[in-house]
């Protein structure tokens, strides 16, 4: 039965190099960067035999190319946003990939030029935990170019949204995960303090609470 899926059809029969050669080909059409990000995301989310497929048709340069190309375009962003997040998920070897540090600098860019998207903030902070792949080199970069500040200030300005506070929360667990640099610099730039207000906001979130709980204990491992 699953052969006969609409999205494995899709995939076999051309389906996913027509979105990229449409997404080349309109480069500069909003409309057309957004759907086919989206259409990628929802692609990849089958499958991880899917994403072979989407890599090899160009899809994640096609996605990072629309983020670059589309930057005040909300749309495009939070798609983009999404599709990356689900390709690190799909992609086990991805801190060995070449594009997992073009990806860092698309959903960094996103987070800080639509601040006041929640969704952004939401699927880019997602995004980075896949990204990061639990990869030292990636977490590095994360923190070089300044994604625990990024996440701290998205988790501030969108106080409310359990969501964002979830994701945040696992972002700051994942970068102060093995560093002890990044473990003092993330305190010193109001970590705690926005993991601590995300606790308190959203007590009803198991999850805020487990990723929350998980970020603390590794500062308080921190030796300085």
């Amino acid at each position: 039965l699953l052969l006969h899926s609409p999205s494995v059809r899709i995939g076999s029969e051309g389906g996913i190099r027509a979105v990229t050669t449409a997404m080349t080909t309109h480069a500069q059409a909003a409309g057309v960067q957004e759907q086919g990000c989206r259409t990628l995301f929802f692609l990849a989310l089958k499958d991880d035999d899917t994403f072979v497929r989407i890599e090899a048709a160009g899809g994640v340069d096609a996605v990072i190319a629309a983020m670059k190309n589309h930057a005040e375009s909300t749309g495009v962003q939070e798609e983009g946003c999404a599709a990356l997040r689900q390709f690190a998920l799909d992609n086990h070897d991805v801190p060995f990939k070449t594009w997992a540090e073009k990806g860092i600098w698309a959903v960094l860019s996103a987070m800080r030029k639509l601040a006041e998207s929640a969704r952004v903030q939401e699927e880019g902070c997602g995004a980075l935990v896949g990204l990061a792949g639990n990869n030292d080199t990636n977490l590095w970069k994360i923190a070089a170019a300044g994604g625990a500040r990024t996440v701290i200030a998205a988790m501030r300005k969108h106080a409310d949204m359990t969501a964002v506070q979830e994701q945040g929360c696992r972002v700051l667990r994942v970068l102060t995960s093995t560093d002890d640099h990044n473990r003092g610099k993330i305190g010193q730039e109001g970590g705690v303090g926005a993991l601590v207000m995300a606790m308190r906001e959203h007590g009803e979130s198991a999850q805020v609470q487990k990723q929350g709980c998980g970020a603390l204990r590794n500062l308080a491992i921190n030796s300085d």
